[in-house]
């Protein structure tokens, strides 16, 4: 009897016929949803007059997070409303959807010309979840992922590729947040510990190339790294996403929007350029290359000429792969008026390397090619270092 008292103590008469109401209450399109997900889902909903809500499934994060675009339909007629993103996870410590929230409220909400973006957040007795309105006008216009348009050479707005990637570091929130652009002088740890896990790394490291963690500590990346970590440079840093990957933003007939602020704040310049290189490179390149075809074109990309969208890559003929080198020329030519020194591209190779080194950890991704990729630049930098 004693831990039924509990458990009855633990939840108030509000919460539960509030429960009652969103199992009761708006329908889903479909079933695919978990029980406790649709409840969280409805709720960020609770304020629309709508007898259906049609959604599709975006992405999953590697921390645990749900990410679902939301149409309400209207109550006449068969028109929809304009799409939602909806994200969200349980309830757990690390508490990362309220960090999220506290981000966009503290970078993105309330600026002049950022009405369009609007953030809401809600939460059930076992998930909590974010409801976001993005800057594009009210619209039905189906939208998709950069990562599906980059994949499916059949979607419409494929050909559009590398124009994409123009209008996205030209939305209104990257042209405000360059206003924040400044120069400090720090060490790469101090710029990208939140972004790391050294030791974790390593030990993936380790198991990919059957080595114990004495010969790890003697292996060259490992050496270069602590170098390159421990090194002083003059860095710009400004506001930036800092998650940019080719699933969080999207594009439809309107514009190009962003998704996913939890790592919004001031950070290195670079960081939202070096990020979605590497998504392009270990996501998105095809898997059946051989990791030496990848790396005779990574040579090519360590020249500063591939920063210039005159650049030609001559070490590959695969039309996939120049594809790829395409869109990360773009990105490269995009971040040129952030680095500190026009004359050198070591900023850029530095954020580049520690990210390319992150990447190295996750199993979703070319690991192996992340692994020489990372050494690679590991060995140019040191040169520009000495």
């Amino acid at each position: 009897m004693k831990g039924k008292t509990e458990i009855e103590s633990s939840i108030n008469k509000e919460d539960f016929f509030e429960e009652i109401e969103f199992v009761n209450g708006t329908l889903l399109s479909n079933g695919s949803i978990k029980h406790e997900e649709e409840k969280i889902i409805k709720k960020l909903f609770r304020n629309f007059v709508t007898p259906l809500l049609i959604y599709k499934m975006l992405k999953g994060g590697n921390s645990g997070t749900k990410v679902v675009e939301v149409r309400p339909k209207k109550e006449l007629g068969n028109e929809y409303e304009k799409r939602y993103i909806i994200k969200y996870s349980e309830k757990n410590q690390d508490r990362k959807i309220d960090q999220e929230r506290k981000c966009f409220g503290k970078w993105i909400a309330g600026y002049k010309g950022f009405k369009e973006y609007e953030c809401e957040y809600d939460k059930t007795l076992t998930h909590e979840g974010l409801r976001y309105s993005y800057a594009i006008s009210d619209t039905a216009s189906e939208s998709f992922s950069y990562s599906e348009i980059l994949d499916d050479k059949d979607n419409g707005f494929h050909t559009d590729k590398l124009s994409i990637i123009d209008s996205l570091f030209e939305i209104e929130l990257y042209r405000f947040w360059r206003d924040s652009l400044e120069s400090t002088e720090c060490a790469t740890s101090e710029l990208y510990e939140s972004y790391v896990k050294v030791e974790k790394t390593f030990q993936v490291i380790g198991d990919m190339l059957n080595l114990n963690s004495e010969q790890v500590q003697k292996c060259e990346l490992y050496v270069n790294f602590n170098k390159i970590w421990n090194s002083r440079l003059v860095f710009n840093r400004k506001v930036c996403h800092g998650d940019l990957h080719s699933e969080n933003f999207f594009k439809d007939k309107n514009g190009v929007y962003l998704i996913d602020f939890g790592y919004t704040g001031i950070r290195h310049a670079l960081i939202d350029h070096s990020s979605l290189e590497c998504s392009i490179k270990f996501k998105h390149t095809p898997p059946y290359i051989e990791i030496q075809e990848l790396m005779d074109v990574e040579s090519e990309l360590l020249l500063d000429t591939s920063f210039q969208l005159s650049a030609r890559f001559t070490k590959t003929t695969r039309p996939d792969l120049l594809e790829r080198l395409e869109i990360i020329k773009r990105i490269r030519s995009n971040s040129l008026p952030l680095i500190k020194d026009s004359n050198s591209m070591t900023e850029y190779l530095i954020s580049l390397f520690i990210i390319t080194f992150r990447q190295i950890r996750y199993k979703d991704l070319n690991q192996l090619y992340a692994y020489h990729s990372a050494l690679a630049i590991s060995r140019k930098l040191i040169q520009l270092l000495e």
